[in-house]
């Protein structure tokens, strides 16, 4: 089994901040496809980590300007329908000890677990493998819910990966923010900085989504669009999920479901 991307980074939350895809019937913003995963096997070096967040609230944004869609997202295909009720042989499992941490990353009782004890700050991608062509577009969905974390900790969707680049979905439950970060060049930028929204429950499964079309991307959270923005520097790539525990010492376990991946 391949090895999944490791990223040590340190907290991107101060430390007292601490999902199938229940969309509306459009996907306000634009026409988007699929990948079908690889993973990647390189680690990379320590990087710079992203900016806070703000207190600042979460904005419901109209809709991106440069795409309209034609078709609802919630209508296109399903290219990948991951319910992790069986092990197909798609995702990273097994037992890890190394200079990073100790995990144990398992497919049990229909998620996808992932148990992490953290000996330094991390980041960790772990995206799904095939043989297939990495796309540019794609609509994409997961639900994550949270057992325990630590403050500081994020997790969520990685997309568009491919070598050492990738945009990363992230949310904290526990202070209900998130962002949106693209990782390039050995370092991280913001996309969308981190906000609040009062709609990410600490105590339930969240329901992720972001959309991807040519250099336009919408953000979702629990079917709503809370989010958009415009970049042009990563233009195709894998999908899957990522997680960041801030410093060594830290215990992160995590539940994901219901990866659903969509192209027209």
């Amino acid at each position: 089994m391949t090895q999944a991307d490791r990223i040590r980074r340190f907290p991107i939350l101060p430390v007292l901040l601490t999902g199938l895809c229940l969309l509306p019937p459009a996907c306000s913003a634009l026409p988007f496809p699929a990948p079908t995963p690889t993973p990647t096997a390189t680690r990379t070096p320590t990087v710079t980590p992203p900016p806070s967040p703000t207190a600042t609230p979460a904005a419901t944004l109209a809709p991106s300007q440069t795409a309209a869609a034609t078709v609802s997202c919630t209508e296109w295909p399903v290219s990948i329908n991951e319910t992790f009720d069986l092990y197909d042989g798609i995702w990273h499992t097994g037992h890890t000890d190394d200079e990073y941490c100790t995990a144990d990353i398992s497919i049990v009782g229909g998620k996808y677990l992932l148990k992490i004890s953290s000996k330094r700050g991390l980041h960790w991608r772990f995206t799904a493998h095939s043989t297939s062509i990495p796309i540019p577009d794609y609509y994409v969905s997961v639900d994550v819910k949270v057992n325990r974390a630590p403050p500081g900790a994020d997790y969520g969707l990685v997309i568009r990966a491919w070598q050492n680049s990738y945009y990363y979905f992230a949310i904290n439950a526990s202070a209900r923010y998130y962002a949106v970060l693209a990782f390039r060049g050995g370092k991280w930028f913001r996309m969308i900085g981190w906000k609040h929204d009062g709609s990410i429950a600490p105590d339930r499964a969240n329901n992720l989504a972001i959309a991807a079309y040519i250099t336009s991307f919408a953000v979702f959270l629990t079917g709503k669009q809370v989010d958009s923005f415009e970049e042009d520097t990563i233009y195709s790539g894998r999908v899957g999920v990522g997680v960041t525990i801030p410093s060594g010492g830290q215990y992160l376990e995590i539940e994901f479901d219901n990866f659903v991946v969509r192209e027209p």
